[in-house]
């Protein structure tokens, strides 16, 4: 299919070919950089209460739009790696105001829990609660729980939160295996260390998505990620970027360019792809994919 036709297509039809191809399934997000796109788009700046106040305010609104994106499309099932052990050691007043607000409009909010019923999304949360409670976080937990109470038969979409998870995987799987091998005598089969990590079983994952710097790997989720899971990197802050034209855009690449079958030998060279597959390495030889630059104190990538 064109590119220009299937960016121009409603939803319906997008869902269609989604759902003649079963796939994409399960994607994963991660929406870094939103410290930074609070500043430039406040005008304020820490310390001050109200830039925390800001930042909850502005990223759970786009976030929400975020959500939209996905699921208007018919993706079944979005992890998002939201909160990360080495952010809930940030300072007190991100902690106390910025995560307090964003889990209390995440889970305990009427127009989100009205937005997570009106879509029929089941709402999932993965990591160490313990620790959450342990960082002052205990009305977040029942929040949480009655979230996950009211959703728990939502079929239409899964939505999986990640929480205070282990930012280091190989540290999760020996975990796991571990605690699994101590309590059942056995060694755990991959099925028993994803129902285990997530509370339920999952696919692998299909589309990776992460933003703002090439060094935020610690946020793969454990167990679910293979040789297929494509990778996409855009280079503002996810809550920002992730926008009906650019998830398009990734559908688009994934369907109709790394996902499509193999074609033969003999078909390549008829239409010259080894030759121009050759004249391609020639040109990006020495290119590389990852450099940036400061501005002011803040890494960007070249594009």
């Amino acid at each position: 299919m064109d590119k220009k036709i299937f960016l121009e297509l409603s939803s319906a039809e997008v869902v269609r070919i989604i759902t003649q191809r079963n796939k994409p399934g399960v994607v994963i997000f991660v929406p870094d950089g939103t410290r930074k796109m609070t500043r430039i788009l406040s005008n304020l700046s820490p310390p001050d209460d109200e830039f925390y106040f800001e930042y909850a305010r502005l990223t759970t609104e786009m976030f929400l739009n975020n959500l939209r994106v996905f699921f208007d499309h018919g993706l079944e099932t979005l992890l998002v790696p939201l909160v990360s052990t080495h952010v809930l050691r940030r300072n007190e007043q991100f902690r106390q105001i910025t995560l307090q607000q964003g889990f209390k409009a995440l889970f305990g909010s009427n127009a989100w829990l009205d937005f997570y019923d009106e879509n029929q999304i089941q709402v999932n949360v993965y990591g160490d609660l313990q620790l959450l409670e342990e960082s002052g976080f205990s009305d977040c937990l029942k929040w949480i729980e009655a979230a996950r109470h009211r959703t728990a038969k939502h079929t239409r979409h899964q939505l999986f939160y990640g929480l205070a998870a282990p930012e280091n995987c190989g540290m999760a799987l020996s975990t796991l295996a571990i605690q699994f091998y101590k309590e059942t005598g056995r060694e755990p089969a991959h099925a028993d260390l994803v129902r285990i990590f997530y509370g339920k079983a999952l696919p692998q994952a299909n589309i990776f998505i992460m933003s703002t710097k090439l060094a935020g790997l610690g946020a793969l989720p454990p167990f679910i990620c293979d040789r297929n899971t494509q990778v996409y990197y855009l280079a503002a802050p996810g809550v920002l970027a992730l926008t009906r034209d650019t998830y398009r855009q990734i559908l688009y690449d994934y369907l109709f360019g790394r996902c499509q079958p193999d074609v033969t030998n003999a078909i390549n060279e008829k239409y010259g792809a080894i030759e121009q597959l050759k004249q391609f390495y020639a040109e990006h030889q020495f290119s590389i994919v990852g450099l940036g630059k400061k501005i002011g104190k803040f890494w960007v990538p070249e594009i």
